[in-house]
This record gives structure tokens, sequence and C-alpha cells, in this order.
């Protein structure tokens, strides 16, 4: 079986009043296509969503630390370290 890497195209995070840090992106292979309902999680917690038919997501968790986990069937498994502080955008 033929396993393909995920690529992030971009993770941006911030932060919005009365609310947790926002966290966006797209999932693309390396070609630049993109994943559909790719999984994409913070390991270790109930926070996670699965990518739109353009590869892009939109997910929500409280500042803290994580570790960002984008997986899709025939794929290799993605993952990212990222620290989440209130009120300071984060771009990975």
């Amino acid at each position: 079986m033929r396993r393909w890497a995920l690529a992030m195209a971009c993770v941006l995070v911030s932060a919005g009043p009365a609310r947790g840090q926002e966290i966006r992106g797209r999932v693309l292979t390396i070609q630049g296509s993109p994943v559909a309902g790719a999984s994409v999680i913070l390991s270790g917690t109930p926070h996670g969503v699965a990518a739109d038919s353009t590869g892009r997501f939109t997910l929500e968790a409280p500042a803290g630390a994580y570790r960002l986990q984008v997986s899709a069937v025939g794929f290799l498994t993605w993952t990212r370290d990222l620290v989440l502080e209130p009120r300071f955008p984060l771009r990975v």
C-alpha cells in the first residue's frame, strides 16, 4: 500500500473575546491537493474536527500546550507541538 504524506498549508491561531483560541488551517497533500475529511485533533483532548471538501478546518481550544495531529486514510500522520497563549496569535 502506498502511503502519502500530508502537508499543512498554514495553521493560524487567533484569540477572540470570551472564547478559546481558534486554530485554522488547510490539509493538503505534498502535491497541493486538498485532503477532504482529514482528522485534525489536539491529542489527549476532546478537541477535534474533520477537514471540509477543500481541506480547510477550524477548531477552538483553551490556552495551553498541545500536540496537533492530522491524519487521513492512506496518508502518514502529521504532528506539530503548539502552545496556545491568550491574546497572542500563533502562526505555524
